[in-house]
C-alpha cells in the first residue's frame, strides 16, 4: 500500500487543506506534453493521493488503516533471540 502522505510530500495527518495546495504545486511541474511512463505512473499516484486524501470520509479511512499498520509494525519487532534467552535462560549462539 502506498503511503499517499509521501507522495504528496507533507506530514502524515495532515489537514486536506494541505492535501490540495501541495497537489496543487507538485502537479504544476507536470503540465507539458509529453510525459515519460514514469512521469505518468507517479501522477497516476499523485491523482490517487489527492482524491484519497482530499475527501473527508476517505481520509479518515486512509488515516485508520495507517494507523492501525503502525501499531502491527510496533508488535513485530521482536528479537527472537532475546526471547529464547529469556523464556529458556539458555544464550543464544549465533
Amino acid at each position: 500500500m502506498d503511503n499517499y502522505y509521501e507522495i504528496l510530500n507533507i506530514e502524515q495527518y495532515s489537514d486536506i487543506d494541505i492535501v490540495i495546495n501541495s497537489y496543487n504545486n507538485i502537479i504544476k511541474n507536470y503540465n507539458k506534453k509529453k510525459l515519460s511512463l514514469e512521469e505518468k505512473i507517479f501522477i497516476k499516484k499523485l491523482n490517487t493521493a489527492k482524491f484519497v486524501l482530499g475527501n473527508k470520509e476517505n481520509k479518515e479511512l486512509f488515516d485508520s488503516i495507517l494507523k492501525k499498520n503502525e501499531f502491527k509494525k510496533k508488535d513485530k519487532k521482536v528479537d527472537n533471540n532475546k526471547l529464547t534467552e529469556r523464556i529458556f535462560e539458555i544464550p543464544f549462539k549465533k
